[in-house]
This record gives C-alpha cells, structure tokens and sequence, in this order.
C-alpha cells in the first residue's frame, strides 16, 4: 500500500490502481487470515491522500473540475434466451449468468417431461 501512496503522490493514478488491485488480489488468494481493520485502515489512508492530492491540484471543488466518467448500467439480458429484463417478468442472477422465468418455465417443462 506504500507503493500505491507514492504513486498516488506522485500524480500516476493508473499505476496507483494498478499497484493496489494486485495487492487486493494478493491479499484474497491469500493463506493468510487477512486482518480486516488494518487492510481497511491502510485503504481509508489511500483514499484520505487521493483526495488530498485531488484538493491540492484543483482546490476544494475538484468534483467540478475534473471529469469523472460515469458507469453506464449494463442492461441485463437472460443468458439463455437474450432477452432483456424488460422483456420478461423477472431474471435470476446466478454467479456468471441470468435466467429469465420464460427459460425457467421450459426448463421445468423438460423435467417434467423427464419423469
């Protein structure tokens, strides 16, 4: 995390994000019990310099000067039929995929067709 801080201070955004998603990663594939408190205390440091760092390089409005790019929301669609979740009563979420009840109701149907 002292790495990401020197980057940070340093104005390199993308190798601060990159230092610190490999320590995360490092952290969770880790053996190790991972000490919840300090990992978010050095976190809350990282974040506290960031925006230090913001603060000194466009004053206390940096929100309004700098350009923060916004997530577009991905559309969920059903990962067996494509259809959006517009398009159907409701989607399940599974850990990498969705399922509509339209495919849910075909796939009860085989089952049913099976016994």
């Amino acid at each position: 995390m002292t790495q990401c801080a020197v980057a940070i201070a340093r104005h390199q955004y993308k190798e601060a994000l990159r230092i610190l998603i490999k320590g995360l990663e490092d952290k969770i594939q880790s053996e190790n019990q991972i000490d919840y408190r300090d990992l978010l205390t050095r976190f809350y440091a990282l974040v506290i310099a960031l925006e230090s760092d913001l603060v000194s390089e466009y004053g206390d409005s940096w929100q309004d000067e700098i350009e923060i790019p916004h997530k577009l929301e991905k559309e969920i669609r059903c990962s067996f039929c494509g259809k959006s979740q517009r398009e159907v009563s409701k989607i399940i979420a599974g850990p990498t995929a969705y399922i509509c009840n339209e495919c849910i109701s075909i796939c009860n149907e085989i089952l049913e067709d099976d016994h």
